[in-house]
């Protein structure tokens, strides 16, 4: 997948989803989502819409006219948690709504048990418009059966437990097991490097450049010799954008020819770019970063000159983060002089 059809979809889930946090019996519709996205032409973005229902991370009906009523599933929302971004699983209601129907079904284990989400509401002293959401995305999972309410208020006037709700509630209860179960999964990988491992600190390195495919964004005020070694490992057709200082060389000339040796023989563009170590409106990090196609990024405690040579720790950023790192990369990047131009 390119970064063009990647940011699409991830803008395309965002706006469903916030729709659906708006009113959980609603849909959204695709003017609303073709303003949001005025800057990309309507086939791209029905073209990703068909996407992401084929990974199911949402759904939506087709007639003559185009798409319409789209709306999110429990995979879209999962996708979302998973890249960072705030929804509802974020809030633990959802496990005291299943505990709170779990019991009612236990007390009453021949005949149905509805309450409306009003009196779940009420029952667990909460706003009802909090607990929405929530009773939605176990609807989807269907761990619950939510009959919806009349209009124009978007309630449920209906929620009992499923058989398949029962057992995933018994297992959280007995294990710990997370609702949805891949949430425990989630997690952003560490390394803790050195002192005296560079070959530690090279094979992290490779192990991101090496599977780039568009582009390798590095940020690090002392990138220098020999740090461009660490770059051998880029495929050739990929593009190389560097953000430094001038505290990476002492004579500017000799460090334009060691710029110019590396680009030499690769099809990919290299652009490296440095910025006033003392200019605050421009040197707008503090740490090391090393990008993979704007899609994976990680952090360095030190500079990748001295790579695994001191004790520090190289960190995966995490997707929601990574975008407002990309966006403060290209703030300081305008502000670059370039080297090779």
């Amino acid at each position: 997948m390119n970064e063009s059809d990647r940011k699409i979809r991830r803008e395309v889930l965002k706006y469903i989803y916030d729709k659906f946090e708006e009113s959980v019996l609603d849909r959204a519709g695709t003017e609303g989502l073709y303003g949001k996205l005025d800057e990309v032409d309507q086939n791209e973005i029905n073209y990703n819409v068909v996407r992401l229902r084929d990974e199911r991370q949402i759904d939506f009906d087709i007639s003559t006219g185009g798409i319409y009523g789209l709306e999110i599933t429990a995979d879209g929302i999962e996708k979302l948690d998973q890249d960072g971004y705030e929804t509802v699983l974020e809030d633990q209601i959802r496990y005291d709504i299943l505990k709170l129907l779990y019991e009612a079904d236990r007390e009453h284990p021949f005949r149905s048990v509805k309450l409306s989400s009003e009196e779940i509401a009420e029952e667990l002293d909460v706003d009802e418009d909090r607990i929405l959401p929530a009773i939605g995305y176990l609807d989807m999972k269907e761990l619950v059966d939510a009959a919806v309410g009349s209009r124009p208020e978007a309630t449920y006037r209906g929620v009992e437990i499923t058989g398949r709700g029962r057992n995933k509630y018994e297992l959280h209860v007995e294990d710990g097991t997370s609702i949805p179960n891949t949430q425990p999964l989630t997690r952003w990988t560490q390394h803790s490097v050195g002192p005296n491992e560079p070959e530690k600190a090279q094979n992290l390195f490779q192990s991101v450049v090496e599977v780039a495919q568009e582009k390798i964004t590095i940020v690090d005020w002392y990138f220098k010799e020999p740090a461009y070694d660490l770059l051998e490992g880029v495929p050739d057709t990929v593009n190389i954008e560097i953000l430094t200082s001038e505290r990476a060389f002492d004579d500017e000339s000799k460090y334009r020819d060691l710029v110019a040796d590396f680009s030499e023989g690769r099809s990919g563009e290299v652009d490296v770019r440095y910025v006033e170590y003392y200019d605050f409106e421009a040197r707008l990090f503090h740490a090391r970063y090393l990008v993979r196609d704007e899609i994976e990024g990680w952090t360095w405690d030190q500079s990748f000159k001295d790579a695994g040579e001191t004790q520090h720790t190289v960190s995966e950023v995490r997707p929601v983060n990574l975008e407002s790192t990309m966006e403060t990369f290209q703030a300081a990047w305008e502000q670059g002089e370039q080297v090779n131009g």
